[in-house]
């Protein structure tokens, strides 16, 4: 039987929805019935992560977090995947109160890099803040290398074009002081830490970018289909 998912959404719905697209992009099915059960809980009114991560009051996104998973839980999926990397920061304080398995997007991104010792990371300032990545980054003997103050903030602007619509074609000139930083720095890989930064460079990829999203889904699909009878 393939197995059934449930995806923790709505941070943002753009970003939700792009990673669902990813699911069933990578999912080998010929007919409907071999693509995988999915069950999604989209919602966008879970308090900016980046602003509570900052102001250090953390229980209200918390508990749209469990909320979630408790409600996905009950509708019985096999696994949970949240499409956003700021949130995980808030995950690893909940789990406990979890009885699923998670995939951990920020992990399963780092096992993909090990063996690169510098890799650089396009995020939101809470992820940067909350140090998530470089926490992982430990296991794998990584540097994690992240963009001045200045340049963080025009990472931001464009995070934030993106959430309210602008289209990534449009807003991908505003990070080419922060692209040539990286490379004057000598960083060859790049992470595009927060889900809305693949819309951005969506028209303009290539092998120096790595999408989180992209090595969730194929994680979703090789957990669904694992076991599962042709």
């Amino acid at each position: 039987m393939i197995k059934t998912i449930g995806i923790m959404g709505g941070m943002g719905p753009l970003a939700t929805n792009y990673f669902y697209s990813k699911i069933i992009e990578f999912t080998p099915a010929v007919k409907d019935q071999e693509h995988i059960p999915t069950i999604i809980i989209s919602d966008p009114t879970v308090p900016d992560r980046t602003a509570c991560i900052q102001s250090g009051d953390y229980h209200l996104v918390e508990a749209k977090l469990l909320r979630m998973a408790q409600l996905l839980e009950s509708s019985n999926v096999e696994v949970l995947v949240m499409p956003c990397n700021t949130a995980h920061f808030f995950w690893n304080r909940i789990k406990s109160q979890v009885n699923l398995p998670f995939i951990d997007m920020i992990d399963a991104t780092l096992e993909q890099v090990s063996g690169q010792d510098r890799i650089g990371l396009l995020a939101t300032t809470g992820t940067i803040q909350s140090q998530l990545y470089q926490h992982y980054a430990k296991k794998y003997n990584i540097d994690i290398v992240v963009p001045s103050d200045s340049l963080q903030v025009v990472v931001m602007q464009a995070i934030m074009k993106i959430k309210s619509g602008v289209p990534g074609k449009q807003v991908f000139e505003l990070l080419g002081s922060v692209m040539s930083d990286f490379e004057s720095n000598h960083v060859n890989t790049i992470i595009m830490g927060c889900t809305e930064v693949p819309l951005i460079f969506q028209d303009n990829l290539n092998d120096s970018l790595l999408d989180p999203m992209d090595i969730l889904a194929k994680r979703v699909v090789q957990f669904a289909l694992s076991d599962t009878e042709k």
